[in-house]
């Protein structure tokens, strides 16, 4: 049987993609449900922060705990990147999640 064609870097756009939707929800979640008693820019920076801590947490673990995977900057690169299109992306297009 013939291998699936390798495509390059595609666990740097999984991370780009998990950390894209992990800010999303987090922002639509938080974003509704406390809107009366903290500004929606709390929210963009809670985002940003939990990502970020998750991110470098389980980078430092899979370095630290595994054998069979190892941690890595680019990665956590990312992680961010991710993390901050998808605040510019709420930013730019918060009239579609109302």
């Amino acid at each position: 049987m013939p291998k699936p064609p390798r495509i390059p870097y595609a666990d740097k756009i999984v991370h780009f993609g998990f950390y894209f939707s992990y800010t999303t929800l987090f922002v639509l979640s938080f974003g509704k449900e406390t809107r009366w008693i903290q500004p929606i820019k709390k929210v963009y920076l809670w985002a940003l922060v939990t990502a970020l801590l998750l991110g470098a947490t389980m980078e430092i673990l899979q370095g630290l705990l595994t054998t069979t995977r190892s941690a890595d900057s680019i990665d956590m690169l990312f992680n961010t990147f991710g993390t901050i299109v998808a605040l510019i992306f709420i930013a730019r297009y918060k009239e579609l999640f109302k």
